[in-house]
C-alpha cells in the first residue's frame, strides 16, 4: 500500500487539507503500514484509525486508493471487520461528501455477505446511515441494485443482510421500485433457509410501517 503513503501526496492534495506536521504525516504513515500489519491486533488499531486516515489523504485518494485496498482487505479476521465496517459508517465527510457517500457501498457489501453475523449487522448499520445521506439518482443506481443483488445472493448470509435493508430507503423510491422491493421481501419470507425466514420475519414489522407511511405519500399509482 505504499502508494498512499501520505507522505508522497501531491502538493494539490496537500493545499486541499488541513496542513500536518512531519510528525504528524509519519504518524499516518505508520498507520497505514500496519493496515497490512502481520500481528491481528496491529490491524486492529490502523483499522480503527481509517477516518483519520481518510482525513489525511483526501477524498479523492480515500475514493480512489483507500477504498478499493479495503474491498481487498475484507477477508481479514473478523475483529478487524468489524471495525472495518463500524468505522466505514462513519466516513461519508471522508469521501467528498452525500454526493460520493455511494463509494462507500462498495465495501460494506462485501462485509454483508461475511459469514460472522457481528461484522454483518456492523455492515447493515453502516448502509443504513449511508441510505439516509444519499440522494434518488444514488439510490437508483447504486442502493437499489445492492438490495437487489444480497436478495438475490446465493449465499444465505447476504440475504439475512439483505432483510434489514429494504425500509432504509423505500419512501425514496419510485413506485415501481417500490413494488419490486416489497416483491423481494416476500421473497425473503419464502426462502429455502430457515434462519433467512427467521430474520425476514423480525424484519417485517418495521418495513410493514416503513410501506405503510409511504403509501400516505405515494401517488395514486394503485401498486401492491
Amino acid at each position: 500500500m505504499s502508494e498512499m503513503d501520505v507522505v508522497a501526496a501531491d502538493e494539490t492534495e496537500k493545499e486541499k487539507e488541513t496542513a500536518l506536521t512531519d510528525e504528524e504525516l509519519t504518524r499516518i504513515a505508520k498507520v497505514l503500514d500496519d493496515l497490512k500489519h502481520e500481528q491481528v491486533a496491529e490491524r486492529i488499531a490502523a483499522t480503527g484509525q481509517l477516518v483519520t486516515i481518510a482525513s489525511a489523504l483526501g477524498a479523492e485518494r480515500t475514493r480512489d486508493e483507500l477504498l478499493p485496498f479495503l474491498v481487498e482487505s475484507t477477508d481479514d479476521e473478523d475483529e478487524v471487520l468489524v471495525v472495518m465496517a463500524d468505522q466505514l459508517g462513519m466516513m461519508v465527510g471522508s469521501v467528498g461528501g452525500a454526493q460520493h457517500a455511494h463509494a462507500l457501498l462498495v465495501p460494506l457489501e462485501r462485509l454483508a455477505v461475511v459469514e460472522e453475523t457481528s461484522v454483518r449487522e456492523k455492515a447493515v448499520a453502516s448502509l443504513t446511515t449511508i441510505a439516509k445521506v444519499i440522494d434518488a439518482h444514488q439510490i437508483v443506481s447504486f442502493w437499489l441494485p445492492l438490495v437487489k443483488d444480497l436478495t438475490n445472493h446465493d449465499y444465505f448470509t447476504a440475504r439475512i443482510s439483505a432483510c434489514a435493508l429494504f425500509s432504509a430507503a423505500y419512501a425514496t423510491t419510485s413506485p415501481s421500485d417500490r413494488q419490486e422491493l416489497r416483491e423481494g421481501f416476500a421473497r425473503l419470507c419464502s426462502d429455502d433457509t430457515p434462519m433467512v425466514r427467521r430474520v425476514a420475519a423480525s424484519n417485517l414489522g418495521t418495513f410493514a410501517e416503513t410501506v405503510y407511511a409511504a403509501s400516505d405519500k405515494e401517488p395514486g399509482d394503485g401498486g401492491g
